[in-house]
């Protein structure tokens, strides 16, 4: 078939004319093939076409560009490994090591957007660092950041924004601590390093954004201060969740003081706020405070004598549980090596029963029973009461009458003047027996109203000192026949 490039008519092979629009179609085939010859020579000549040599100019310039291509490389590799999370971690450690405030501030961001990150605000953190005993914490702190074990810290690597807008940019976040402080008391003035938080009507404060550190904590109720330090930092501390909720209790107590020294007074937190009398001591509108101590003490001259301090616990003797006269709303603070009333009453009876008997004919006075009689006297024969004692004991037993005079003390009070010396009042009851049966027995009464005896912890005994002189002695009874 032949084609008819003029209608599109398909004609016989033979055929010289087109059937259709009587186009020649010889002419057409030399066109075609005139046409095909031209685009093929055109081809071969571009093909050998000759090419021209660069200019000087060119070659600079190809040179330029790869000289920059080359430095950009160079450059991007350097960046890259400097900027690498390695190296800006190893950088980042170095800077924590410096404990500086300054230093710090420009490696840190915050997490909490009303945190100000200042060399100011970071120095609460890097003096914590500072002290003693937080060398071996800070070591392993840091130690922490090169392993990559950094969950439990103040501080975390992050990433946060681009270093020559090409690499990422790792820094410290810090997570702030909060601190939330109840009162249970009205009116209770709170302070944290110093500074008054809140007010005084609400009875939960909370505090925060704070600087990770040590805090000093402080609650004021009618002038009386509680304190603690506390801990605020996350690093190995597992308190930190207990720190970060304070309780202030500054309640008032009250309570009674027993005490085995009249006349002592008791003090708390090393103020006196009662006297002993009677043995006995009320103590009441007392602010509890963590550390509260009570004791009872007694000065004579430059010595003092004092119990042992008692620290009240934060439930013990609420002032709301009070009961007068209950076991648990008091206390017991006794002076150790303080003598009582039944000791002395027990030194006077023997005392008096060795008079007795030393009057007594019957009984052999010589040098030995002396000797042990001296014993009840200080600086023994060479007192003067022990002389007095020995010149009745002398008539008595001379007396041609008398059989014999016993003696019988009533304790009527007993007071420490200084350690280990005592003041004694009491009452004395001689009955004469005479050698005559049909004789009436002589009971006479009389008072020693400031007795000094002295206890001796070598020889485990009371020593009488003096009797307290004649404007001491008193006449109760001097000798109604029985």
């Amino acid at each position: 078939m032949k084609f008819c490039w003029n209608c599109g008519f398909e004609n016989e092979e033979n055929a010289r004319f087109c059937e259709e629009c009587g186009k020649d179609l010889t002419l057409e085939t030399i066109d075609r093939v005139e046409e095909r010859a031209s685009e093929d020579t055109t081809q071969t000549l571009v093909i050998k076409a000759p090419r021209k040599s660069l200019s000087r100019n060119q070659k600079r310039g190809l040179l330029a560009v790869g000289i920059v291509v080359a430095m950009m490389f160079g450059i991007y590799s350097y960046g890259k490994h400097y900027f690498g999370y390695d190296q800006q971690v190893a950088r980042i450690v170095e800077t924590i090591k410096t404990k500086d405030p300054e230093q710090w501030s420009k490696i840190m961001i915050s997490n909490d957007p009303s945190y100000k990150v200042t060399a100011k605000s970071l120095k609460k953190m890097t003096d914590y660092y500072k002290i003693d005993a937080q060398k071996e914490n800070f070591s392993a702190l840091v130690q922490s950041f090169t392993s990559r074990m950094y969950d439990e810290v103040d501080f975390s690597i992050v990433q946060e924004g681009k270093s020559w807008f090409v690499y990422d940019r790792y820094v410290l976040e810090l997570k702030p601590v909060y601190l939330t402080i109840e009162t249970p008391q009205e009116d209770v003035v709170v302070e944290v390093d110093g500074k008054k938080e809140g007010e005084e009507s609400v009875s939960i404060t909370k505090v925060g954004p704070l600087t990770p550190g040590n805090y000093e904590i402080k609650g004021t109720l009618n002038d009386v201060s509680t304190e603690q330090v506390i801990d605020l930092t996350r690093f190995n501390n597992i308190d930190f969740e207990q720190n970060s909720h304070v309780t202030l209790d500054l309640h008032k107590l009250h309570f009674m003081v027993l005490s085995n020294v009249e006349g002592a007074e008791v003090m708390v937190d090393d103020k006196p706020v009662a006297i002993i009398k009677d043995s006995v001591a009320e103590v009441k509108d007392v602010v509890w405070h963590e550390g509260l101590t009570v004791r009872v003490q007694k000065t004579f001259d430059k010595e003092t004598m004092q119990s042992i301090d008692y620290e009240i616990g934060a439930s013990e003797f609420v002032a709301e549980n009070y009961e007068e006269g209950s076991y648990y709303s008091g206390m017991e603070l006794a002076v150790e090596d303080v003598r009582n009333d039944y000791e002395a009453s027990s030194f006077l009876s023997n005392f008096y029963s060795e008079v007795s008997n030393h009057t007594n004919e019957l009984y052999t006075f010589d040098e030995k029973e002396k000797e042990q009689f001296a014993s009840y006297f200080t600086d023994g024969t060479a007192n003067l009461e022990y002389q007095d004692f020995m010149n009745f004991i002398t008539e008595v037993r001379s007396n041609k009458d008398k059989r014999y005079v016993n003696g019988n003390p009533e304790v009527e009070s007993f007071t420490l003047v200084a350690k280990d010396t005592y003041e004694v009042q009491y009452l004395i009851e001689y009955r004469t027996v005479f050698k005559d049966y049909s004789k009436d027995t002589i009971e006479q009464v009389f008072r020693y109203k400031k007795v000094t005896i002295k206890y001796n912890q070598e020889t485990g005994q009371f020593e009488i000192v003096d009797l307290g002189g004649k404007e001491n002695f008193e006449t109760i009874d001097n000798g109604d026949a029985v």
